[in-house]
């Protein structure tokens, strides 16, 4: 869903990807497979960093 979603430039396709690490973060703790860790930290700051980004952008376009 959220590379669809991206696919469409929509801003809150990086909301979805949130919402997905905070799933697998879930996962993680309740099947104690730590591994799972790591990548849960790495796709949360991708995805911060990129809705930050594209909210910024979807916003500058609306003022203009």
């Amino acid at each position: 869903l959220q590379i669809y979603l991206a696919g469409k430039k929509l801003w809150y396709a990086w909301a979805v990807t949130l919402l997905c690490e905070a799933i697998w973060l879930t996962y993680t703790f309740i099947t104690e497979q730590w591994g799972f860790i790591v990548g849960c930290i790495i796709y949360g700051i991708i995805g911060t960093k990129n809705l930050i980004q594209w909210r910024r952008e979807h916003n500058n376009g609306k003022a203009s």
